[in-house]
């Protein structure tokens, strides 16, 4: 049998705790729990002009797939995103969503948001994530400023570029790859995401889709013209979808270029409530939880739970049996909690395959510190100055 001395003891506690709380931190960080369930839509018409208001938490969302949207998109040549725009406030993060064409918070075909001052723009292709982030575009400084602004947002011949009131702001070429693997069933929604839990303040008078990039000739045309006078709806170089926010009362904003009543928006009364499973499994989940980060974050990120927790208990003198037990069960316990607790936060989801990841993860640490530490395979002086003590 091994004996411990207190400060070998308390030493190991302490990594544990220390240990503990980076977890914490990695896994539920930002710690944005949405547990208010107020889910009235605060979208609103503004008086005497073009636009709906988002003073409060709300969206527009289209009542169905806007399938129209979905063919001429992945059957052109490129992506714009035109808006006229006033945000609220500098602070608001998510990132908070303007525009999004999405099933959830981390399945889009594209979205385009902002955090903090920064104008944040996420489109999947073949060559990134479902999420659209790896790789994805931000420019800082936008939203410093808090006027009605005019934002283009461009994809198109390997260049994804952002253009404010006119300008070229930026362009790189980073983000590769065509729209074949982008999701019919999502729909569009304006002032949130799709679920109701990424909202956005400010203010909106236009907003236009293209299947291709528009030129910076036409960026600088429909900027001299001034909001909500893009183009003729009927051009050729008309968008696929357009809002003009004309309509000034009622739950319903029609799509400019009438053609396919699909893309139409409307106001719905309530928020959808918490629309997310726990513990769910589909083949884009599983797809997004396979990815290598999650299985560090999940898998290895578990290990040192079942490891430390393990080694506290027999430091404590705790049999091996008891130790395995109670180290396995309480491994189990925070794998649960912690999916639980992802189920309300609005840019996680509940996982089957996160949760069988952190159980394995935890059974592993207690596995490795059972058969090399404690029968003398792995030299652990230097982690907290365990020594063997002659039996009693």
């Amino acid at each position: 049998m091994r004996f411990f001395a207190m400060k070998e003891r308390l030493l190991l506690l302490a990594i544990f705790v220390v240990y503990i709380a980076i977890l914490t931190v990695a896994l539920l960080w930002p710690f944005d729990f949405d547990f208010d369930f107020n889910r009235d839509n605060n979208a609103r018409w503004i008086k005497n002009i073009n636009g709906i208001q988002f003073e409060k938490k709300g969206m527009l969302i289209t009542k169905k797939q806007p399938s129209y949207l979905f063919s001429k998109l992945t059957k052109g040549t490129g992506l714009t995103i035109e808006i006229w725009v006033k945000a609220y406030n500098s602070l608001q993060d998510g990132p908070a969503r303007i525009i999004s064409y999405s099933l959830n918070p981390y399945l889009r075909n594209f979205t385009l948001a902002q955090s903090k001052d920064k104008l944040i723009m996420r489109l999947r292709t073949t060559q990134t994530d479902l999420n659209g982030i790896s790789p994805h575009l931000e420019l800082p400084n936008v939203f410093d400023e808090l006027g009605v602004q005019y934002i283009v947002v461009t994809f198109g011949h390997g260049q994804e570029c952002v253009y404010i009131n006119g300008q070229l702001r930026k362009c790189e070429g980073r983000i590769r790859g065509n729209f074949s693997n982008w999701n019919p069933t999502y729909k569009l929604a304006i002032g949130n995401e799709v679920t109701g839990f990424r909202p956005w303040l400010g203010a909106i008078f236009y907003a236009a889709v293209y299947n291709r990039a528009i030129t910076g000739k036409e960026v600088i045309n429909h900027f001299a013209n001034g909001q909500a006078s893009a183009v003729p709806l009927k051009s050729d170089a008309a968008p696929v979808v357009c809002y003009l926010f004309n309509e000034r009362a009622g739950t319903t904003i029609s799509d400019g270029v009438q053609n396919a009543s699909s893309a139409d928006l409307y106001i719905p009364e309530k928020l959808p409530p918490i629309q997310k499973k726990l513990f769910q499994l589909s083949d884009e989940i599983i797809s997004h939880d396979l990815e290598p980060l999650n299985v560090v974050r999940n898998f290895i990120g578990f290990v040192p739970l079942g490891f430390l927790l393990y080694g506290v208990l027999r430091t404590f003198s705790y049999s091996k049996g008891k130790s395995v037990l109670f180290a396995l069960v309480t491994g189990v316990l925070v794998a649960i909690s912690g999916e639980y607790l992802d189920y309300f936060l609005p840019g996680r989801h509940s996982s089957a395959i996160e949760l069988s990841l952190k159980t394995m993860g935890a059974w592993i640490g207690v596995l490795l510190y059972s058969v090399y530490v404690e029968n003398g395979r792995l030299p652990i002086d230097w982690f907290c100055n365990i020594k063997r003590r002659p039996k009693a």
